[in-house]
């Protein structure tokens, strides 16, 4: 199962009723990562998809590897065509 996104909004209930206006809402795009960041990302990405054995084409699985936004949404991108 995949964590929903709107585990953020729990966070901005806890926030104390003086910064209430100050938040940023849920709606608003996360920041863009850095380029090392991205990297990073994809590397872990990418290296979660080599550990499991299953896949054998490494020119998808680093294509995928960019677009997926985690371990689990590359393994579903990698078993759909």
């Amino acid at each position: 199962s995949f964590p929903s996104p709107s585990n953020s909004t729990s966070l901005i209930v806890k926030q104390s009723s003086k910064h209430a206006l100050t938040f940023s809402t849920p709606m608003e795009k996360p920041l863009a990562l850095s380029k090392e960041e991205k990297e990073a990302k994809q590397k872990e990405i990418l290296s979660g998809l080599v550990e499991t054995n299953v896949f054998d084409d490494f020119e998808k699985m680093t294509q995928v590897s960019h677009n997926a936004s985690n371990i689990e949404e590359a393994i579903v991108m990698m078993l759909q065509n």
